[in-house]
């Protein structure tokens, strides 16, 4: 689900947001895996599509509208009037939406949030985090039995 299988209206602007968001995701997902056997891998890119495509159809649906808006015959001269006296709250949702949203690797020390604005961060994140306290405590009770 990288950005080379994406296919969006790049005016937009979320496939890079989006290709940041899916890396990170693989990364922690993958990073939880304990063995490289093709069920641990599996269950692993089975978490990342669970929490990556619902946001991956939804960009891929948004661009397939507007690239059919912009596909009909609209003379410029509407499109003009339509941009002069479209609300600014929409495109301000937008970005205010894209600046809160904040990947983060689960297996590296989280940056602390300083920001005025309330971070959104992505599933795996406290996903992973949990998946790895889990393994940590299983590696020591195993550890402890051995003893």
């Amino acid at each position: 689900m990288l950005p080379a299988c994406r296919k969006m209206n790049p005016s937009e602007g979320s496939s890079t947001l989006n290709a940041m968001h899916d890396a990170v995701a693989l990364a922690n997902w993958l990073d939880t895996v304990p063995s490289p056997s093709k069920t641990d891998v599996n269950m692993a890119l089975k978490e990342y599509r669970d929490e990556r495509y619902p946001i991956a159809k939804e960009a891929f649906d948004s661009s397939q509208a507007l690239a059919e808006k912009l596909t009909k015959k609209v003379n410029s001269s509407t499109v003009k009037t339509l941009v002069k006296r479209m609300p600014s709250w929409p495109s301000k949702r937008d970005v205010v939406k894209m600046i809160a949203a904040r990947p983060q690797a689960s297996f590296l020390p989280l940056i602390q949030d300083t920001g005025l604005l309330k971070p959104t961060y992505q599933l795996s994140l406290h996903k992973t985090i949990a998946v790895r306290r889990q393994q940590q405590i299983d590696q020591e009770f195993e550890d402890i039995a051995t003893h």
